[in-house]
């Protein structure tokens, strides 16, 4: 299947199926329960978990959602507020780092291909009122990947620079399309990064340098990076003071490699840096005869990568590669462990698997998969979006279950991941009757 039609099929296959049955509902979204949960983000004392109405099971331009939980004791649903169907990924914009009035939750929707700021106020309370949905350019579709970079002001007295990158996963010729948003004026800029869609971000503030994966690239597997220092512009050259782009392709450790989610190691004095990549595999000899991407998986790995600087600049280099199963999907670094190397965790979807690799180790040290006795996937169908809480010496990491519509809450002790106790199922927020 070429890849561009992927594209397109991934953001309407919903709508689709949808046509083929029943028409979408007209109801908006609830606010008691999650519905096809992609993405999760701590602020505070609160998880924010946001649906995506993937199914269409309520209206297009309202039926997802985005829904504070109070999780210090018994886990309790806040007031959350309503976004348009088709919801990508989550960032926080915290109020202090950014110089904001209020602490804003990003979030991308493919219906209207629009951003989401949603006010976080005092104690958690959502709201979304004017402004709060911004739209995005009209040249790309589906907003999909976000990330705030919040950095101290360019000049002395300035204010902090407060800005969101959101990525899209159609784009023309499949080019990789980024637009960045001042977050005080919604004011933006745009960016063409190469071949490949955009589909997430990661941020490295010691280096000022902003990391992206590439979906539907063909032959290549796109992970790239802007140098962000010294205030550049990204969308003019680089002889003009642009923001230079570089990159490298993964396809060259694993052939028919597809990256998805990505995450960095906690700096640590005299540790390397490192990026966690997670990736799907497919069969590269069928995408050669082809000519594009098969429509299907044979596999899944996380990629290790030291991210080294030499006069140079950033030369990257393959750690290790680990299976994970297939639908790879997020990773998410837990706290740092002074001295240790991170605890890193990946989703699998399609084999409703959760993963915990131990860069101390170097190795994958714990899944977590399906009950003993009854089978049941311990996290439900189709584990996706991943939230990490630091509790001192263990973790409490969220996993959201996309096709179930629930999170599971499970606690990953640091200096002995392997010693995970399996999810309760009694502990799982937002099971409905």
């Amino acid at each position: 299947m070429p890849a561009h039609l992927r594209n397109t099929i991934f953001a309407f296959a919903a709508a689709a199926l949808a046509a083929c049955g029943n028409p979408p509902s007209a109801d908006p979204a609830p606010l008691d329960r999650f519905n096809a949960p992609i993405a999760l983000g701590i602020s505070g004392s609160d998880l924010l978990v946001v649906s995506s109405n993937f199914e269409l099971a309520y209206a297009l331009d309202d039926g997802g959602s985005v829904i504070p939980v109070d999780v210090q004791a018994s886990p309790a649903l806040g007031k959350g507020v309503r976004i348009a169907s088709f919801a990508g990924e989550l960032a926080i914009a915290d109020a202090t780092a950014c110089g904001l009035p209020e602490t804003l939750a990003l979030v991308p929707a493919r219906e209207g291909n629009s951003l989401y700021r949603i006010r976080v106020g005092p104690g958690g309370a959502l709201s979304c009122g004017e402004g709060c949905r911004l739209p995005l350019r009209s040249d790309v579709a589906d907003a999909y990947g976000v990330l705030a970079v919040c950095r101290p002001p360019a000049t002395a007295g300035g204010e902090p620079r407060a800005r969101a990158y959101v990525g899209f996963v159609r784009t023309p010729a499949n080019r990789g399309q980024i637009s960045e948003i001042d977050l005080r004026t919604g004011a933006s800029r745009n960016r063409d990064v190469g071949l490949g869609p955009v589909r997430s971000f990661a941020y490295d503030a010691q280096n000022d340098r902003l990391y992206f994966t590439a979906i539907e690239s063909g032959v290549t597997a796109p992970l790239r990076w802007i140098d962000l220092a010294g205030d550049c512009a990204i969308d003019v050259s680089v002889p003009e003071g642009g923001c230079p782009v570089s990159g490298i392709d993964l396809a060259a450790y694993v052939r028919g490699v597809e990256a998805r989610g990505i995450a960095l190691s906690n700096p640590q004095v005299g540790r390397t840096r490192r990026a966690f990549v997670a990736a799907r595999v497919y069969n590269a000899d069928l995408a050669g005869s082809i000519g594009g991407r098969p429509g299907f998986d044979v596999g899944g790995v996380l990629l290790v990568l030291d991210l080294v600087e030499d006069r140079s600049g950033l030369q990257p280099r393959l750690a290790g590669v680990f299976d994970v199963g297939l639908g790879a999907n997020e990773v998410k670094v837990l706290p740092a462990r002074p001295g240790k190397g991170d605890l890193v965790a990946v989703t699998a979807s399609d084999d409703g698997l959760l993963w915990i690799y131990d860069d101390d180790q170097g190795s994958l040290v714990r899944v977590f998969g399906r009950d003993p006795h009854t089978g049941i996937p311990l996290f439900g169908r189709q584990p996706f979006g991943l939230a990490a809480r630091d509790d001192g010496a263990s973790a409490r990491l969220f996993v959201s279950s996309f096709k179930d519509g629930f999170v599971t809450p499970v606690d990953v002790p640091l200096d002995a991941p392997w010693s995970a106790a399996d999810p309760r199922a009694e502990d799982r927020i937002g099971v409905t009757p």
